[in-house]
């Protein structure tokens, strides 16, 4: 799944001199793929920076290089990853409470709803009542309505830094490799 804009999360100078260059570990702003890059040498770059990666020009980015593994990561890179994935959830809230209000059931005995954290078969079941009262408007019309004991950012990206460390993960709903 190809990236428009990403986050960074860390920036490494590699190289002397002339063949200088900086390495830019990124996370998708869409679809939380975990990304390498290689900056432009004039460009000045800021941890937690949105930058554009998709088609066209680019004005920071040079290439991407491709999808990296969540090991890949330096540990600063890490620890910014948490910060990042709960920018976006913040900033992408239509479409994360859009997914609340349109969760399936992925087999006869498992829902979409079970794969986020804090919630099992009892919060399923008030999840989805609430959902045929009236849709969720919100996160804090979620919080308000479905009594989880957690913020539902929190499960949300619990369940995205999940995706993206495990590599055999069974069912994704948010990292589609």
């Amino acid at each position: 799944m190809r990236e428009e804009y990403a986050i960074v999360l860390d920036v490494k100078k590699t190289g002397y001199g002339m063949q200088s260059a900086e390495n830019v570990l990124l996370v998708g702003y869409d679809n939380f793929n975990l990304l390498e890059a290689i900056s432009y040498p004039d460009a000045e770059l800021k941890i937690q920076e949105k930058v554009y990666i998709g088609f066209g020009k680019r004005d920071k980015i040079k290439t991407v290089k491709g999808i990296i593994r969540h090991e890949k990561l330096t540990p600063l890179a890490e620890e910014e990853l948490e910060y990042a994935i709960a920018f976006i959830v913040e900033n992408k809230e239509p479409f994360f409470v859009d997914f609340l209000n349109t969760m399936a059931p992925l087999t006869p005995k498992k829902h979409q709803c079970e794969l986020l954290p804090g919630i099992g078969k009892k919060h399923m079941w008030d999840v989805i009542g609430e959902r045929k009262k009236d849709k969720f408007k919100s996160f804090d019309d979620f919080n308000k309505r479905v009594a989880l004991g957690i913020d539902i950012r929190k499960a949300i990206k619990k369940r995205i830094l999940q995706e993206l460390e495990e590599e055999d993960i069974k069912w994704r709903l948010f990292n589609k490799r």
